[in-house]
């Protein structure tokens, strides 16, 4: 950054319209984390998020690959995409998390909200923009700060109404100006760090295929215990363990977002057998999948959101 970010900020303050079982929904989250507080593996949601960093140097995972981030880059991130935050060592970091829901017929204008969500699907979807740009994008997000802090928002339905009019500004100008995108990674360690992210990606790009050891050793061109030694150091799991919870996740995510049936999932998802992902899925949630569902309030006649 050629100047330091300012972002207007207060640390755990949000912007809450809605929840998140009801068709429109936002929730701006301003808070700090730590490094002893990182995720340990990755996770999803049911509705769009954005993460723009606040401090420098953070990293952020997507589908098994490592991003590097700098301060008031914008990582937006569709529904049902794993991802995580490693945060530095040192002093709490600073974040702007905002997470949206929109229904596929929202206001019967689905169609002009499905142009400007595309920008969620570039191929790394982390915009960083010259510093002008920047400037503007922000400030719009530093706009919808302001009126909340300004106005009773939560007792005026019309209040809230502006505020979404404000986002929806925000996410047409990083469309307007996502060729202007000036983002590229920084390396990830030396090339065998980089081999074992590679066969990450690939874990989360087919983990509907049979995947084992041996067979992820002989494509990546390795020997079976060079790559089961090098994945727990790097990744801080073992191969299964990893493919395990890459496609329990995903089962989960199909559990609470669809009505197909249980062991069309498990098959989905790549689970040789029901018995082996009902077992696996109890020793991960402490419930059944039949259970989650039945308790769940996702399943709805707008489930069609997750996309949208």
């Amino acid at each position: 950054m050629d100047h330091p970010l300012q972002l207007k900020y207060q640390r755990n303050y949000s912007i809450i319209i809605n929840d998140c079982d009801v068709s429109l929904f936002y929730y701006f989250d301003y808070g700090e984390r730590y490094k002893q507080i990182n995720m340990e593996f990755q996770h999803s949601h049911r509705f769009h998020e954005i993460t723009i960093p606040l401090s420098p140097d953070t990293t952020h995972f997507i589908e098994g690959v490592p991003y590097s981030l700098e301060e008031g880059d914008i990582v937006l991130l569709q529904p049902t995409i794993l991802h995580r935050t490693e945060y530095p060592a040192g002093p709490p970091s600073k974040r702007l998390i905002i997470s949206f829901w929109y229904p596929k017929d929202l206001f019967g204008m689905a169609d002009y909200y499905l142009p400007l969500l595309s920008i969620f699907n570039a191929q790394i979807p982390i915009f960083r923009f010259p510093e002008e740009i920047r400037k503007q994008i922000l400030g719009i997000i530093d706009e919808i700060y302001t009126f909340s802090r300004h106005h009773d928002y939560l007792a005026h339905p019309e209040q809230r109404l502006i505020i979404h009019s404000m986002f929806i500004q925000f996410l047409y100008a990083i469309k307007q100006n996502q060729d202007k995108n000036l983002y590229t990674n920084k390396s990830s360690g030396n090339s065998a760090t980089q081999k074992i992210y590679s066969i990450t990606y690939y874990i989360h790009s087919h983990y509907d295929e049979e995947l084992s050891l041996d067979s992820l050793a002989d494509r990546f061109f390795l020997s079976s215990c060079y790559l089961s030694h090098q994945f727990k150091k790097v990744t801080g799991f073992t191969l299964i363990s990893y493919i395990q919870k890459v496609r329990i996740t995903r089962a989960r995510d199909l559990l609470l977002s669809t009505n197909h049936p249980i062991s069309e999932i498990a098959q989905s998802c790549g689970f040789q057998s029901f018995s082996q992902f009902n077992r696996i899925f109890r020793q991960t949630y402490d419930q059944s999948p039949s259970a989650m569902r039945a308790s769940s309030t996702t399943i709805t006649s707008q489930q069609s959101n997750v996309e949208f």
